[in-house]
């Protein structure tokens, strides 16, 4: 298999802080630096890397090791400094005072000698006997040598504690591997048998751990069940097990059926503290867990049914007095226990709570266990809340209709709404929901739920229209919508469709309408979304991204999503993808409970998108296969699963597929109305070196509904299809004023790369250079860098013979005005025509953007 013994495991340490730590141990009377972290996390890999390092510049390396056989021998683990080979059998170590003088005798003769070119090397300083640890802590003191050592945090012994707090102890800490590293890793070591599933399912049960991310990638193939504790972690949790008392051990067992637990409700408290000195848990104020998620699977594997019945027990009477949290995964654990099964009351609780703790596997289960139970349709209510969120559309839909059969007054007012908000968001058929609710409205007596169902169906109706593009009422309804619902729909109409004048002209009206109004509802928070896509259309995306951060931390939780949407959108085109992504994920989690403008399915993709150009290609695909709607009936989705797709592509070297894939992401946008959504796709084409794939629709765009941000965008791309350094280099400046800085260190590169055959490329070259560096500076970068080389981008030379043959004419015309012969001007033409995609010279005008010989334009 790919991660054979033949391959060696793709993790390299740290080279920063490798480096940093033997810079630092190097100087004279170098502080002691200690590596703290997880069992498995690295930190003996990393002291080995040091101590090469420390060598090769002359230092002695003086190396110890904390060993648990040896903890209860007085100064056992200094015995590798007076001996020259190694302990056979900790058997035979004794805790004679006499031994125990001769190994202190025997360690300090071996420290005799200068300071300054000695480190004492102390791997796993969290199983030093306490003499040791005292001894190590004087030498230190003293100045007799240097020190680097390895621990976890829970476990460091007591001299080095007091060190640390005397700041003569410098500490690292030591994080487990970010997604993007540990996916890497896994890759590498897999090879060709890395599918998306096996990769996912490796990160995910490794949790960023290398030792158990080793673990679980090179026993996969082994393993007939891939959800079983591989052979080598359950050796090692059953190793740490037998070296704990009984308390301890029973409490780890707690741990795994429960998962985190209340220290404050556990007795007694030396065995989390031995537990945690164990190195299989954590805690923090207020709760201790185990250390790693497979440490609960070999434990749980590991228990009896009896013991697993009686832990679980055990751990809900903890849990019932540590708040409402506690209460519900106490009744979570009790689900399926006969004798102890908490009544329908207790059951309809704890999936209300679930719901509102927004998790909807917990709420589907215990709203299923209320229902067989005799709850009742509020029962029915959650689950059917809980499977729309997870999927099951039909079985949801049966759940609606039971409840809307069975519900009255309020609870009916609630099913409404909820229904209506599944029909809305994951089947996106707003005039679905709009039915629903008005069917019910006509039947409900005036309460605060009724209301709010009321204004849910102005919302649908409002989004419908727009859906619908403004032009038509929805054949449904019984009546008009109101005055400010149809403002807010020629408001939301505008600012999609990218008119910046129709968008301020009606935000105006929704404004003075809604302050009149006794119902405004969502009109207010939406006039200032139209004034973050107005600010965005007129290329100031830094002021429309400071708007949707004090949105999304003062507006009411109903519209963070829709805010937090926003600013995912000018992270990703001001060059912050890493902030992006963090914030999309929010955002979608936001939307996925409360989705007042149909954004959900767009935030899907544009997380997608986001995850392509970071190169997450697993993430792109998972997400993309559970987004919330489908592309092919959302047009707004469509342009960012689009842009995902392309980005996909540009990292696999297909360039022309890329490009076309947003141009079909585009039509579908602008068919719509979504054309701001569309010109910021249309920029990533330029951006990636295919401006010809979207040039004829930017100048349409421009006839139609022409502004800053798409005057920039067209300029770049004109620039880029008529080769023009001057011009790109131009357009780099105005496009990092507008922040759109990843489109301006893709402009300053392609101006640099086409000026490589000019008698002035150094200055271009300088200029882009310094100017990719500062905005580099600010934190901006672009994926495009990431991308492999374009095989279609044109040489220097290519470029100048084109150019050529589109203002002179014949071969020999070119061959004599530059310098070459005929035959070498018909070979660069060849390679000419089969990177631009074109069937020869006749076509060579409109593919550069460039006018022919007759002096007439190339054709839009």
């Amino acid at each position: 298999m790919a991660s054979g013994g033949s391959r060696p495991w793709p993790i390299a340490v740290d080279g920063r802080l490798r480096d940093e730590l033997a810079g630092r141990l190097a100087r004279p009377a170098a502080p002691a630096q200690l590596v703290v972290g997880d069992r498995g996390v690295g930190k003996s890999a990393l002291l080995a890397a040091v101590a090469g390092r420390l060598e090769q510049r002359g230092l002695a390396m003086l190396r110890l090791a904390g060993d648990r056989e040896l903890a209860g021998v007085p100064l056992g683990a200094l015995m590798p400094l007076g001996r020259t080979a190694p302990i056979s059998d900790p058997a035979d170590v004794t805790d004679a005072p006499d031994d125990a003088g001769q190994r202190l005798a025997a360690a300090l003769a071996a420290l005799d000698g200068p300071a300054a070119r000695r480190v004492l090397l102390v791997d796993d300083a969290d199983e030093l006997d306490p003499a040791s640890a005292a001894v190590i802590a004087t030498l230190l003191r003293e100045g007799t040598c240097a020190l680097l050592g390895a621990t976890t945090a829970a476990a460091m012994p007591r001299p080095l504690l007091r060190l640390l707090a005397e700041d003569r102890i410098v500490e690292h800490r030591l994080a487990p591997l970010d997604r993007a590293r540990a996916e890497r890793v896994v890759r590498t070591a897999l090879g060709a048998e890395a599918t998306p599933e096996l990769v996912e399912r490796c990160l995910t049960r490794a949790a960023g751990n290398p030792l158990l991310l080793r673990a679980v990638v090179a026993e996969h193939e082994r393993m007939s069940d891939p959800d079983a504790v591989p052979a080598r972690i359950a050796r090692l949790v059953e190793h740490e097990l037998a070296a704990l008392p009984a308390a301890p051990r029973r409490l780890a067992e707690l741990l795994a059926i429960a998962g985190p637990l209340p220290v404050a409700a556990l007795e007694p408290s030396t065995a989390v503290l031995r537990l945690e000195r164990s190195g299989l848990a954590r805690r923090d104020e207020t709760l201790i867990a185990l250390a790693h998620p497979l440490f609960a699977d070999a434990i749980a594997a590991a228990c009896s049914t009896r013991a697993l019945r009686d832990r679980r027990r055990e751990a809900a009477a903890a849990l019932r007095a540590a708040g409402d949290d506690g209460r519900l995964r106490a009744a979570r654990l009790l689900l399926d226990d006969p004798e102890r099964a908490p009544d329908r009351d207790e059951l309809l609780w704890a999936a209300r709570h679930a719901a509102g703790r927004a998790d909807p596997e917990g709420a589907a289960r215990l709203a299923d266990a209320a229902v067989a139970a005799g709850a009742g349709p509020e029962a029915l209510l959650i689950r059917a809340d809980a499977r729309s969120v997870t999927g099951l559309l039909e079985e949801a839909e049966a759940d609606f209709a039971r409840a809307r059969e069975a519900a009255t007054g309020e609870l009916l007012a609630r099913v409404g709404s909820r229904e209506g908000f599944h029909l809305a968001m994951r089947r996106q058929r707003h005039d679905l929901a709009v039915e629903v609710g008005e069917r019910l409205l006509a039947d409900l007596g005036p309460s605060a739920p009724r209301d709010a169902l009321a204004a849910d169906v102005g919302q649908w109706r409002q989004i419908a229209l727009m859906q619908a593009g403004g032009r038509q009422f929805i054949p449904e309804l019984d009546h008009a919508p109101a005055e400010l619902e149809l403002a807010v729909t020629a408001m939301a109409v505008a600012a999609y469709g990218g008119d910046i004048e129709g968008t301020r002209r009606t935000a105006a009206r929704v404004a003075a309408l809604a302050a009149a109004s006794d119902a405004a509802g969502h009109a207010p928070e939406l006039v200032q979304y139209a004034e973050f896509s107005a600010l965005a259309l007129e290329a100031r995306l830094p002021e429309a991204g400071r708007l949707a951060a004090t949105r999304a931390r003062e507006a009411a939780p109903a519209y963070q999503g829709l805010w937090e949407f926003g600013r995912t959108l000018i992270a990703a085109h001001t060059g912050r993808p890493r902030d992006a992504l963090r914030v999309a994920e929010r955002a979608a989690g936001l939307l996925a409970g409360q989705d007042l403008t149909g954004t959900g399915g767009a935030a899907d993709a544009l997380r997608a998108a986001i995850s392509a150009q970071l190169g997450d290609g697993a993430a792109t695909e998972a997400i993309l296969g559970a987004t919330r709607s489908d592309p092919r009936t959302a047009p707004k989705v469509a342009v960012f699963a689009a842009e995902a797709r392309a980005w996909r592509l540009a990292a696999d070297g297909d360039r022309d597929a890329a490009a076309a894939a947003i141009a079909d992401g585009i039509a579908t946008g602008v068919e719509a109305g979504y054309r701001g959504y569309a010109i910021l796709a249309a920029h990533q084409c330029v951006r990636i070196g295919r401006p010809g794939a979207v040039l004829h629709r930017l100048r349409e765009l421009t006839r139609a509904t022409p502004g800053p941000l798409l005057s920039l965008v067209l300029e770049h791309a004109e620039a880029a299809a008529s080769a023009d350094a001057d011009r790109l280099l131009a357009v780099s400046a105005r496009l990092a004023e507008a922040g759109l800085l990843p489109g301006a260190i893709d402009a300053a590169r392609q101006a640099a790369r086409l000026a490589a055959a000019r008698s002035d490329r150094h200055a271009i070259a300088t200029t882009a250079d310094a100017r990719i560096a500062e905005w580099a500076s600010r934190g901006a970068e672009s994926a495009v860098a990431t991308l492999p080389p374009d095989g279609r981008a044109l040489t220097a030379t290519e470029l100048r013979v084109a150019r050529a043959a589109v203002r002179l004419g014949t071969s020999r015309e070119v061959a004599e005005a530059l310098g070459l012969s005929v035959r070498t001007v018909d070979n660069h033409l060849r390679q000419v025509y089969r990177k631009l995609g074109v069937g020869g010279r006749a076509h060579l005008p409109a593919a550069l953007g460039l006018a022919d010989r007759s002096g007439a334009p190339a054709p839009a």
